[in-house]
């Protein structure tokens, strides 16, 4: 579930503006709130950026990861691939929870490669924000997305790099993944949640009571 009093569209040019101005955020971003684990697959999102930030339609684009690095190993592995690309790269690290729905708000596109989700709840927070989703074909996520993101295989940086091209310069794709994102987050309310729940509990009562007469009998 996820609460979409919390998670949604701001439309307030303004807000966003002065949001960007008090975290020194770049004008237009590609997003990832994530940790370092090599499942999140940060290695290929940097490896699809590289190869793309020096197009002319990507010239204004800069790449905003949010998170903590929890590695136990550490982002040593990552060294190498970001290197090239440190320059259009913004790392907040761990960030300030109240401002995360405006963190979502103020990018142009999420992009979400990990290869293993048990869930996958950013994939909603972006919907309820109406930001486009790039998102990894792999475990849970295609469940929980449907037809809402452009997903893509993410062991490829070439789709990904793809993906990311392709929104940015077709404006009826990126509003048709905006308008598909924000009906997509309503079946997850917590309500939905709650009720589905309490329905599983009444029917496992039910039917172990059932069970129990006809021990009886």
């Amino acid at each position: 579930g996820i609460d979409l009093n919390k998670f949604k569209k701001v439309n307030d040019k303004k807000e966003i503006h002065d949001f960007k101005a008090e975290y020194n955020l770049p004008s237009r971003y590609l997003l990832y709130i994530v940790t370092d684990y090599p499942h999140k697959n940060l290695k290929n999102l940097y490896i699809a950026f590289s190869r793309i930030m020096h197009l002319p339609e990507m010239s204004d684009y800069s790449l905003v990861i949010a998170g903590n690095n929890s590695y136990i190993k550490g982002p040593g592995y990552l060294k190498a691939y970001l290197e090239p690309i440190k320059h259009r790269v913004v790392s907040l690290g761990h960030f300030a929870d109240e401002k995360i729905p405006l963190l979502y708000n103020a990018s142009d596109i999420f992009v979400l490669p990990s290869l293993y989700e048990g869930f996958g709840l950013t994939a909603l927070e972006a919907f309820a924000c109406g930001v486009p989703l790039i998102c990894s074909d792999a475990t849970s996520l295609p469940e929980v997305v449907g037809d809402a993101a452009y997903m893509v295989d993410a062991k490829d940086p070439d789709q990904i790099a793809k993906a990311i091209m392709d929104i940015a310069k077709d404006t009826p794709l990126r509003n048709m993944l905006i308008d598909k994102g924000l009906e997509r987050v309503k079946q997850f309310s917590w309500e939905k949640c709650a009720e589905e729940t309490h329905n599983v509990y009444k029917k496992v009562l039910l039917e172990t009571q059932k069970e129990g007469k006809a021990n009886e009998k």
